[in-house]
């Protein structure tokens, strides 16, 4: 699948159910948890920013088919959420240049849970670890980048929660 066909993973806009906001997927498969997981950050984020949220593509990449076209458009300034089918929301984290480069440095280095049962390198290519990105489609606008990082930090229940926030 290509960007340009868009898969619709069906998230509907709150008070607008003939509408749906189109979420990239590269997963046609992609199980109800991690759906459900998926269209809960989109409805946070559409209703925290408004019309704001059009800045940003929500991109759903499954980590075991990182060779995509969908994971091509993740190299852009943005937000990611790793997720995962059995453990939730594992990490959110940013990037000004290359979101999906800046996550899958987290698991090069090994970017644990604090008790150490949860580690990113040996999530990196299950199949049951997503990556939802929110990619940025102008550069203009890259601070939205640092306030969406923030929400979804604060917003969410993380396994391996930003060090600087404690």
């Amino acid at each position: 699948m290509t960007i340009e066909q868009e898969s619709v993973c069906g998230v509907k806009e709150q008070g607008k159910p003939e509408t749906m906001r189109r979420v990239v997927c590269s997963d046609d498969c992609m199980s109800e948890t991690v759906s459900s997981r998926v269209n809960t950050i989109v409805q946070y984020v559409d209703d925290e920013f408004g019309r704001k949220a059009e800045l940003f593509t929500p991109i759903v990449v499954r980590m075991d088919r990182r060779k995509c076209d969908e994971f091509d458009a993740t190299k852009k300034p943005g937000v990611y959420v790793f997720i995962h089918e059995e453990y939730g929301y594992l990490k959110v984290g940013k990037h000004l240049l290359n979101a999906s480069k800046r996550a899958l440095e987290h698991c090069r280095d090994n970017t644990n849970s604090k008790d150490g049962t949860i580690q990113l390198k040996h999530l990196l290519d299950s199949d049951k670890t997503y990556m939802l990105v929110y990619a940025l489609q102008d550069l203009d606008f890259r601070h939205w980048v640092l306030a969406l990082e923030y929400f979804l930090e604060k917003k969410l229940t993380l396994q391996i929660p930003a060090k600087r926030n404690g």
